[in-house]
């Protein structure tokens, strides 16, 4: 435990030191003048403008005088400091007043339309969804609406306008339909011999292949777009993405070559762009190659350090000067993997330690005030809102309160207004399902990152009784995952669940965890589809049950589990659970017991209004009784 504390003692020692010793005068000022240009104070951007060095000062100078173009406006919002992002609203309102409308001489001005097809991009991986799926809808009426069809230009602009709908495929899970999409665009750009347009579908076809888990499918279609790459004297933006993730896919493939990564990894490190970035994946390869072998004596010798605990220090200090706290985390995250792997455990525990303090810092008082500024500016923005539609249909009066009720009142006042728009209301209650569904894999995904933590503590825990514990908690959160997991995936229904299906893969799960996979099981539930505030709880109840069994009564070959799941009427239903292993004991008193399962099962069976009877006959037998959240609400 000393050993421990002076560990993280030496960690937090290097983070005070580097902090003072490199100051913030270059990163402070870029992030300065760039919020001036954002607010449109140009007079203080222009008298910051000459103390500045950085290679985007000739852009900020064209934007500070006013003699941009759209190219400007696109590099301008698109290498924004990433750890100090203004509001949405902020780049919005940014946008619209410095974009230059297009040409009007009858024909699609590409330039317009690839800076709307980035816009669209930004706003749909920073900020928004839905905003991101108008702004596409406005580029798409614009092309519909100017030139031929037949034309280069339209067929250059329609690849750029079925990005979104294939992003939105691939967020849906609807992978062929996304393949098709894509596949198609390649093909086109190939045709049309345009070279930023072929790098382009192929940097969205590897996210296609990674979303299929075609991972040695993904590695050759990489090397083929690097070797294309290494064609041109300029590289495109996805070039060094490109890399990043070739190296990652070969990492976790296990089979690689150094030399080959080493090669990669290098055009990275030499340019200052990337040099930071290619830091964290410098950990993983040493991470994954062994500690005294040639290759890790060459990335020693690169940074010039003789061993693994000089090669993490270095990688911290650099990373702690650059000061990027989004990358930083990368970097702690990459830096802890490779201690680990190389059995330095207690190092590795320290760096995650630094991590974790980040991240808290960031997702704390950062982004607590950003919530809180960017509400302010949607207030504001709907106050004048309201004031336009007054003068527009007279009588009616909108009042806005809060900014999740915005879609809604928008929605409303479309339908008022015209029939016209009422298309696109159809298409922001699709887009909401598929934000909706968004949320739930999030959340199942929340779920499976807090289950792999649990994975890594308990590798150092002896403790058998704690590691129960911790592997019962697993089996608690495995249960609620399960749920949002059907959620998402439920075509027909984004607010039900089928009974039914989760209740097979849910013991499935189980049995599985306790090695029980022997177990013949009988299912007999019909056509259920459950809410979510009853699937959850009844879901937990399930898995108390079904763990109860696995430790107390499946001991035997021929174990069997019956699970019967029926509608007594409206809204009332019965799950029945029984097993035949030795059963429960006779006197058992559930208030009386300490376990923390037979607490969970009588609450929250009292929590959808039923009760739970434990009987023996022939084995465990227990029955629920509940209500649906319908139900439950006329009671209340």
């Amino acid at each position: 435990m000393v050993l421990f504390t002076k560990k993280r003692f030496f960690m937090r020692l290097i983070f005070i030191s580097v902090c003072f010793f490199f100051p913030k005068h270059t990163f402070s000022q870029v992030e300065e003048i760039e919020n001036f240009i954002v607010l449109q104070e140009l007079d203080s951007a222009r008298l910051l403008l000459p103390k500045i060095e950085s290679h985007k000062k000739p852009m900020f100078e064209r934007l500070i005088n006013r003699t941009y173009t759209n190219e400007d406006v696109i590099e301008f919002i698109g290498t924004i400091q990433s750890d100090n992002k203004r509001q949405f609203r902020l780049i919005q309102s940014f946008v619209e007043r410095n974009m230059i409308p297009p040409k009007k001489n009858g024909k699609i001005d590409l330039k317009y339309v690839r800076l709307m097809w980035y816009y669209t991009n930004l706003v749909r991986n920073e900020y928004s969804l839905q905003d991101a799926s108008l702004i596409h809808q406005k580029s798409s009426d614009y092309v519909k609406r100017v030139g031929d069809k037949n034309s280069i230009e339209a067929k250059k602009a329609s690849i750029y306008l079925n990005t979104h709908p294939f992003i939105l495929k691939i967020i849906q899970d609807d992978l062929d339909a996304a393949e098709k999409i894509i596949s198609n665009d390649l093909k086109l750009a190939i045709e049309l011999k345009d070279t930023f347009l072929i790098l382009t579908t192929r940097y969205y076809k590897s996210d296609l292949l990674t979303a299929q888990r075609r991972l040695e499918d993904f590695i050759r279609f990489q090397r083929e777009t690097i070797e294309l790459e290494s064609r041109f004297k300029s590289k495109s933006d996805y070039y060094s993405l490109t890399i990043k993730t070739m190296v990652e896919a070969l990492l976790f493939s296990g089979d690689f070559d150094s030399d080959e990564i080493e090669g990669y990894l290098l055009t990275l490190f030499k340019n200052p762009e990337t040099f930071v970035q290619c830091l964290p994946i410098y950990a993983k390869y040493v991470g994954s190659i062994p500690l005294h072998s040639e290759a890790t004596l060459r990335v020693f010798n690169l940074f010039e350090v003789n061993t693994l605990s000089e090669f993490a220090d270095k990688l911290i200090e650099i990373g702690l000067a650059k000061e990027n706290k989004n990358e930083l985390i990368q970097l702690f995250n990459g830096v802890a993997y490779m201690l680990k792997k190389q059995g330095f455990n207690e190092r590795a525990f320290a760096v995650l330690e630094m991590e974790n303090e980040l991240t808290r810092e960031i997702y704390s008082k950062d982004l607590a005030q950003s919530i809180a500024n960017f509400e302010k500016i949607k207030l504001q923005e709907e106050k004048e809102e309201a004031v336009k539609q007054e003068k527009m249909i007279q009588k009616y009066y909108l009042i806005l309160t809060i900014v999740i009720f915005v879609s809604l009142i928008i929605s409303i006042l479309l339908l008022v207004r015209n029939y016209k728009f009422s298309k696109k209301l159809a298409v922001q209650n699709n887009e909401k399902e598929v934000l909706l569904r968004e949320i739930h894999h999030r959340v199942k995904n929340n779920f499976q990152t807090i289950s792999s933590l649990l994975d890594f503590q308990m590798k150092d825990i002896e403790d058998e009784k704690a590691v129960s514990r911790i592997r019962e908690g697993q089996s608690r959160l495995k249960s609620m995952s399960l749920i949002h997991e059907k959620l998402y995936q439920n075509q027909d229904d984004v607010a039900t669940v089928n009974l039914k299906e989760y209740t097979e893969q849910l013991t499935e799960q189980v049995l599985g965890i306790y090695g029980k996979e022997y177990v013949k099981v009988e299912l007999k539930i019909g056509k259920i589809e459950l809410d979510i505030d009853t699937a959850i709880p009844l879901g937990l109840i399930m898995n108390e049950i079904l763990t109860n069994s696995c430790k107390y009564a499946f001991n035997q070959e021929n174990s069997d589990l019956k699970i019967v799941a029926e509608l007594i009427n409206q809204g009332h239903y019965q799950l029945t659970i029984q097993d035949n292993g030795p059963g429960l004991p006779e006197s058992l008193q559930v208030t009386k017991l300490r376990s923390l399962g037979m607490k969970l099962i009588s609450r929250l069976s009292k929590q959808l209004h039923g009760d739970v009877q434990f009987l023996n006959h022939s084995g465990a037998l227990i029955k629920v009784r509940f209500k649906d959240t319908f139900e439950r609400k006329l009671v209340n």
